[in-house]
């Protein structure tokens, strides 16, 4: 299914050329793309990945980064409004500026993850 409705409906499908940080983050880029669909082990690990990215910025990012992602994700529990968006712009655009989509399958997603991703 992951492979058939895509190409049944005429959209690329974009490989990396392996799962590594950089490989992945390349192929998001220039394939512009606008969907992934993955397990859920991968969303953990990309969520792991951009931590210890931001970790490595110094003690006071990861706190930023940290309560950035909870200050955000409690409102858009309850009203639906996502200013993470707007406030995590630059990460977005690093990630992957036309990503609007992440369809976890295979596994169910743990609550927590979903609302940080």
């Amino acid at each position: 299914m992951g492979m058939l409705t895509p190409l049944a409906t005429g959209l690329p499908i974009i490989s990396p050329e392996s799962l590594t940080g950089p490989q992945f983050l390349r192929a998001l880029r220039e394939g512009e793309t606008t969907l992934i669909v993955g397990v859920p082990r991968l969303y953990g690990a990309l969520y792991s990945g951009i931590e210890e990215r931001v970790g490595s910025g110094g003690r006071v990012a990861a706190t930023l980064f940290e309560n950035g992602v909870g200050l955000f994700a409690g409102p858009r529990r309850l009203t639906g409004l996502d200013a993470g968006r707007i406030a995590l712009r630059p990460l977005r655009r690093r990630f992957g500026p036309k990503l609007r989509v992440l369809a976890p399958g295979g596994a169910a997603l743990d609550p927590d993850l979903a609302w940080r991703v």
